[in-house]
């Protein structure tokens, strides 16, 4: 059963034997056809975003025949939520194990087997959502199951959360629901999901990182304006260039807190020949205005001097060069 479920899933069930000391150990040569057989029929159901219900409904049928009670919460019918709760002795708050049950969308003909068939081929499982996130659903689900079978006295509540709603989730119907609506349900001290990875060699967890938190969003609204047009158009960048100033007024946000700039994701239009000639373009005033290259280069010159930001200054200079020669230059 090589990289069946990855080594997250190694990890992650070694976690759960090791905190069910006081039961038997576990037979991991045992536990694998059952895991096998949850994490192909997870992979199996259609959880393209808008269908979670139906992973739900799966992962209740397997907690119910364990006698482990969970509930459902639901803001969309097809996109339930799943808590189950596994009582400790209360010494400790509770320990929260989640992962999220929708896959993105799929493009089937780009596929080389069914990507809902969980097709075993070359010692691996192939479908979508085998490593994002049905590897992980069946990590926690697995986890808490043996737990259940253990027997272990816990000093803590352990709960499981199968979200929906991580990959799209317009209208909050996943863990912003959860969290708004039922955080009772999921109220821990610790919570364990995706992120960070392991290294598997030979059968063996050689290496584990561990992701504390991921990317968190600060938002910030900035607005040009100039004429308005279409963003592939290079010809209203060079006229009007509101882009530009855009770009250098949010270099701050690139700052870190020692001063040094951070990567801000930016990919200008590479400009064509055709695009550069002189042209004709339309004012917010409604009234014509003839493209002048003379005073495109003198604009892209102050700014490749004023910024300090490379990629910007680099291409202001590249716009310059590329205006440096018109074939005309009315004014």
């Amino acid at each position: 059963m090589r990289n069946i479920c990855g080594a997250s899933l190694l990890v992650l069930l070694a976690l759960a034997s090791t905190a069910a000391g006081q039961g038997p150990a576990i037979d991991w040569e045992k536990e694998k056809a059952e895991i096998l057989q949850h994490y192909r029929a997870l992979v199996q159901v259609n959880t393209t975003y808008g269908n979670e219900t139906k992973v739900v409904d799966y992962l209740k049928k397997v907690l119910d025949a364990e006698g482990i009670p969970s509930k459902t919460f639901a803001k969309d019918p097809t996109r339930a939520n799943l808590v189950a709760r596994l009582k400790g002795n209360g010494s400790k708050r509770p320990l929260l194990i989640l992962a999220h049950t929708d896959v993105v969308a799929v493009q089937t003909e780009k596929w080389p087997v069914d990507p809902f068939g969980a097709v075993m081929k070359d010692g691996y499982i192939w479908g979508r959502g085998t490593i994002d996130d049905k590897d992980k659903l069946v990590t926690m689900l697995m986890t808490f199951v043996l737990m259940k079978r253990s027997g272990a006295v816990l000093d803590r509540d352990l709960i499981f959360l199968a979200e929906s709603g991580e990959e799209a989730d317009p209208t909050g119907v996943g863990i912003n629901f959860m969290v708004n609506q039922h955080f009772d349900e999921i109220d821990a001290e610790f919570a364990l999901t995706e992120g960070g990875t392991a290294k598997l060699e030979n059968g063996r967890v050689t290496v584990v990182q561990v992701g504390t938190t991921e990317k968190v969003p600060r938002r910030a609204r900035l607005v040009a304006t100039g004429t308005s047009g279409h963003g592939s158009v290079p010809r209203t960048v060079l006229c009007h260039a509101s882009i530009i100033p855009l770009c250098i007024l949010a270099q701050p946000l690139g700052k870190s807190g020692h001063g040094r700039p951070r990567c801000i994701s930016m990919k200008l239009p590479e400009p064509t020949s055709r695009d550069w000639q002189p042209s004709v373009l339309q004012t917010k005033r409604h009234a014509t205005e003839p493209f002048s290259i003379r005073r495109a280069r003198s604009r892209f010159s102050v700014i490749s001097q004023k910024t300090s930001q490379p990629c910007i200054r680099r291409y202001a200079l590249r716009l310059c060069l590329r205006c440096s020669t018109p074939a005309s230059d009315p004014m």
